[in-house]
């Protein structure tokens, strides 16, 4: 470690003279260009340092520039290979640049890189570096050079600790509570019944471009392209390159798109289209001559989107706007959602997670100042080639550009299985196809993980014709690599939710799942139900399932019959069977909501018990019956007179009878049921008969009882 007392230039702006910390010149450092250590190309000067601890340094650096065409030299730090914080080097004589950046503790590379080299006859643009110094926060021990070996254990050290702590988030962002409620048609809760969730599709979009679709020699190809696309993904990205749709002006093209779009439609597979407009030579048709003007860019757009109205969500209207310049954003976003005012607008580009491409970002703020409208910020992730991003950049990435409070798209991921030395991340030594399943699997969760991100691209799906070679997922022959195994079991089993359970006494069943659609069944009591829900984020995702349970019910049974008819109501049944005293089960007759069965043989007097039971449209029955008593009664109830049978009153005097009462061997004191018939009429002479009459509840009638009433001077 070298205390910073002199420098050999400028010495007396490196901070304050009475700091400390770790020096280094250029001519010195691990990683550099030249013996000299200034960059004459676009790369980095840079050491291996063993940070401390987290927190937050100060760099200072002493660089001059030489311009080219009037442009000076853009330097930036760079951390662990890649650019973070950048500044133009102004000045031909030495100067200090100052930097502050977040530092987590290990072994980092820590330098200086130059980003937009630049030669044009004798000017050529350059970076010269001479010293810098790395500053710890006040208290903390100053940081020490390492070594190459050192920076690859500590990095894997610090990815292992970023893909653990991934679970949790992923958690917390991509899943929620939900809950099904089973009732029956009269809105009681149901407990017991058995709920099966199974999730269908992610509302994050998984996906890749399609442009393999029909594309090869044998329907078998094709078939198998298909199967294995639909087998893994919910999301596929659509071409619309101007220079193949309309290759001559008035005549567009569409019969390719057409079906792709109409087959994932009936896949429900959600669509992009890709590349609207591409200030690229070889994206523009011969007869624009160069860039359309805004007329024929805005009629363009207006019969895409118009003839895919519906059927396409997600628009790249715009691509590569940066590194492809020569198309404005601002129109051309706004056509696009007047036509579809819930689209998906995204702004495409590269060099994201290569340099933090600040010019896209500064792009995207200016035009969401001036309103502009736009959803989501598409990364593409193949480039440079060969290319395995840190997992800390990936993640200082997403949370810079989360910072824009749009959707982040991944639209073109394509890591290689080339026999390539692995760029970036060179401790993970060579594209193997193992490789590159395990880069896929790391940089899925990571992206997964970052609350921002909403969809994730592979961009070639075979490596047939294959844009980065070798880097699909299928090889040549359509048989999976690792890196389709990885991905599939991610999306469709790690991260996919099925559970099973019984309902609570409140007939509730309660799960936790990742957002999107599911398959909910219900069962119960040999009924089964199906139907399809969305688990959303933000939503209350409380879903009532109404089962239409048989139901049947015995009517009160009493009776006097030997051959008694049983009778009853139901609802939601096909079938009602009826049994007595636990013997044998007989078919009841339905009519409307009624059901009736009368006893094929003559029973006795005395109780029985009557079971019913309602089935479905499959022969189950409910789990209970209903249970009720039939009772047989053959015994006539007893009339007893109070008083005398035969009574005599003067006339013109008043006659007040003296009742009678009845017992019935069933229903006990039935007195009120007592009909009393016949009158006396004192004022005129003669014999008068009040007769007593009373049925019991099964119909037996008593014997009648009678008084006689006679009238005398």
């Amino acid at each position: 470690m070298k205390r910073i007392a002199t420098l050999t230039l400028l010495s007396v702006l490196l901070l304050t003279a009475s700091s400390e910390a770790l020096v280094l010149y250029a001519r010195n450092v691990s990683i550099k260009q030249v013996p000299e250590g200034y960059l004459y190309a676009n790369g980095e000067t840079a050491e291996y340092i063993d940070i401390p601890q987290d927190g937050i340094y100060q760099v200072a650096v002493l660089a001059l520039g030489t311009p080219c065409a009037g442009v000076w030299p853009v330097m930036a730090l760079s951390l662990d290979g890649f650019p973070r914080q950048s500044v133009s080097v102004g000045s031909s004589t030495m100067q200090q640049y100052n930097f502050s950046v977040q530092l987590s503790a290990g072994v980092h590379t820590l330098g200086f890189a130059f980003l937009n080299n630049a030669a044009d006859g004798a000017e050529d643009r350059n970076l010269y570096l001479d010293a810098m110094a790395v500053y710890s926060p006040q208290g903390v021990a100053d940081a020490v050079t390492a070594t190459q070996a050192d920076w690859f254990a500590d990095t894997q050290t610090r990815e292992a600790v970023l893909l653990q702590q991934t679970n949790a988030a992923i958690q917390t962002y991509r899943m929620g509570p939900a809950s099904v409620m089973v009732k029956d048609a009269s809105g009681n809760a149901l407990s017991g019944a058995t709920v099966t969730v199974e999730q269908l599709q992610h509302d994050f979009l998984f996906g890749a471009n399609l442009c393999g679709y029909q594309a090869y020699d044998t329907a078998e190809k094709n078939a198998t392209y298909l199967q294995r696309f639909s087998e893994v993904f919910n999301y596929a990205t659509v071409p619309f390159y101007w220079s193949q749709i309309e290759p001559v002006q008035g005549q567009p093209n569409y019969a390719w798109t057409d079906a792709m779009v109409n087959w994932c439609v009936a896949n429900k597979i959600q669509v992009k289209g890709h590349a609207l407009l591409w200030a690229y030579a070889a994206a523009l048709p011969s007869w624009t001559n160069g860039i359309p003007t805004a007329a024929v860019q805005q009629a363009h757009v207006t019969e895409i989107m118009q003839r895919y109205a519906g059927l396409i969500g997600n628009w790249e209207v715009v691509n590569e706007p940066v590194n492809a310049p020569g198309m404005s954003m601002d129109n051309p976003y706004r056509w696009a959602r007047a036509l579809d005012p819930d689209g998906t607008l995204i702004s495409n580009e590269y060099g994201h997670f290569y340099n933090g491409l600040q010019a896209h970002y500064d792009l995207l703020n200016n035009a969401l100042a001036s309103g502009t409208p736009l959803d989501a910020v598409g990364f593409q992730a193949h480039a440079p080639a060969d290319t395995a991003f840190p997992l800390e950049h990936v993640q200082y990435v997403l949370n810079k550009y989360a910072a824009l409070n749009r959707q982040i798209h991944v639209t073109e991921f394509t890591p290689p299985s080339n026999g390539h030395a692995v760029l970036g991340s060179t401790w993970r030594g060579t594209w193997t196809e193992a490789q590159q399943a395990d880069y896929a699997e790391d940089f899925y969760r990571m992206c997964f993980a970052q609350p921002s991100v909403s969809a994730i691209s592979w961009w070639d799906f075979t490596d047939v014709n294959a844009w980065t070679p070798n880097g699909g997922l299928l090889r040549s022959d359509f048989s999976a690599k690792p890196a389709y195994t990885a991905i599939q079991n991610l999306i469709r089993s790690e991260w996919h939710t099925g559970k099973q359970g019984q309902t609570t006494a409140t007939g509730a069943f309660d799960f936790s799942g990742f957002y999107g659609s599911y398959r909910v069944t219900v069962q119960f009591g040999g009924m089964s139900k199906q139907v399809e829900v969305h688990v959303a984020k933000g939503g209350t995702n409380s879903f009532a399932v109404t089962l239409a349970v048989p139901v049947v019910s015995v009517n009160t049974l009493l009776t006097k019959s030997t051959r008694p008819t049983l009778t009853g109501t139901f609802s939601n049944a096909t079938q009602v069977k009826v049994s007595v005293n636990g013997s044998t089960w007989y078919n009841a007759s339905l009519s409307g909501s009624s059901w009736s069965y009368t006893m094929p043989v003559a029973v006795a007097a005395g109780v029985y018990n009557v079971r019913a039971q309602a089935l479905d449209a499959s022969g189950n029955s409910v789990t209970d019956a209903t249970t009720n008593e039939l009772t047989v009664d053959l015994t006539v109830p007893v009339i007893t007179m109070n008083g005398s049978s035969s009574v005599s009153v003067r006339r013109n005097t008043t006659y007040t009878d003296a009742g009678a009462t009845a017992q019935d061997n069933v229903s006990g004191n039935i007195t009120a049921r007592i009909q009393v018939s016949g009158s006396v009429n004192t004022a005129v002479l003669g014999t008068y008969y009040i007769r007593y009459n009373v049925t019991d509840v099964a119909g037996n009638a008593a014997v009648q009882k009678t008084r006689t009433v006679k009238v005398i001077l």
